[in-house]
């Protein structure tokens, strides 16, 4: 398989990698607006008590951090999914996800840490991700040129 038709099948992988590092930008710019515009910002439910805030905080927490570890599972053994693609979309998605539950923390209360807590450990997750580009597209090679990678 030459190289023009590896970087075909890997060409919409990077393009979504653009996309969804694009969206956590764009979660910033709306903190960034909201804590601007809205100053002081105290978030949209300023009812919410403390205690209710920390629940939310740790609940999210455990669901990013079981997002994160599905993403790795699937990212150290391809072959639990159907295509090298679906693993890679998969991987974006819940680092994504993570950082879309800092943004509903923040908008919720007002505090610009609970969104960058959750942002940053998603864009450095996504930078790894980018940064293994050649090795994905060994994998895309290996899927078009041989049997499933399924066991």
């Amino acid at each position: 398989m030459t190289q023009d038709s590896v970087s075909q099948f890997t060409r919409p992988g990077r393009a979504l990698h653009v996309v969804l590092t694009g969206s956590i930008l764009l979660y910033a710019l709306v903190v960034e607006l909201c804590a601007g515009q809205f100053a002081p910002f105290e978030g949209f439910a300023p009812e919410i008590n403390a205690n209710l805030m920390s629940l939310l905080r740790v609940v999210f927490v455990i669901t990013g951090l079981a997002g994160l570890t599905l993403a790795a599972i699937l990212l150290w053994r391809v072959h639990a999914v159907s295509s090298v693609a679906g693993a890679f979309a998969i991987a974006y998605a819940a680092l994504d996800t993570v950082a879309s539950y800092g943004l509903v923390l923040f908008l919720l209360g007002g505090q610009r840490l609970d969104f960058y807590n959750f942002a940053v450990p998603a864009l450095v997750g996504q930078l790894l991700l980018w940064t293994q580009g050649e090795q994905w597209d060994e994998l895309v090679a290996q899927e078009q040129a041989g049997p499933s990678l399924k066991r």
